[in-house]
């Protein structure tokens, strides 16, 4: 059977500085480890534990996804695995991309970051992104500039004048006055009318006759009763 107990020779006094949850969250992850990978957590260099969240919520840790977990503002400890270290705000730094050594920054083309305050480097740390392109010696990173604390000038802020609103007269309400229908000329055709709606029968007026036609009209007789 595959002991998993921490193998102390060789390492940093960092190990003793975790309390009793911390060592047995060490503890419960490398029994994980071994039931998922078959083999001992001290020999993966790319094994780091983050300590400050508790075993029954979640395991946060880089064994799946080989990525370090997510850095956090917290006070909880991410603890390299194979050396048994606790990562502190420069090895931070350095695993985002940052030039903290001469090496890197003599690879990266530029000065190193000269991170001498713990404080500041995990201020600088925060929820950075990582450095994933280095720019050239010409135009390299200002690690002075990166150092000074920075002081922005407050934006201006314009407000518009609030738009007058429109004045409405008030009328009270009352009775509404009945409109008067217009008289239709003599002659004139119908209105129209809606369909459907029954229109009356008017008959035309008689056309005036004629004299000629007045002649050809019968002379009544006149017939005296004795």
């Amino acid at each position: 059977m595959m002991s998993c107990g921490p193998d102390l020779q060789g390492h940093s006094d960092d190990y003793w500085l975790l309390n009793e949850r911390e060592k047995f969250l060490v503890h419960q992850l490398d029994l994980d480890y071994v039931h998922m990978f078959q083999k001992h957590p001290g020999t993966d260099d790319d094994l780091v534990y983050f300590l400050g969240d508790r075993y029954e919520h979640t395991r946060t840790w880089s064994a799946t996804s080989r990525r370090n977990p997510t850095y956090r503002r917290n006070s909880g400890f991410y603890l390299h695995r194979a050396s048994l270290r606790i990562m502190t705000p420069c090895d931070k730094l350095a695993s985002m991309g940052w030039p903290v050594t001469a090496e890197a920054a003599e690879a990266m083309g530029t000065k190193p970051l000269p991170v001498m305050d713990a404080e500041r480097s995990a201020s600088l740390v925060g929820n950075a992104m990582h450095l994933t392109q280095a720019q050239s010696q010409n135009q390299g990173i200002d690690s002075e500039a990166v150092m000074r604390p920075t002081s922005r000038p407050p934006k201006a802020t314009t407000k518009a004048p609030p738009k007058a609103a429109a004045k409405v007269a008030l009328v009270p309400p009352g009775p509404r006055p009945a409109a008067a229908r217009p008289k239709a000329a003599l002659g004139a055709p119908a209105p129209a009318t809606a369909p459907g709606a029954m229109v009356p029968f008017v008959p035309p007026a008689p056309a005036p006759m004629s004299a000629a036609a007045m002649s050809l009209m019968p002379t009544p007789t006149i017939t005296h009763l004795s």
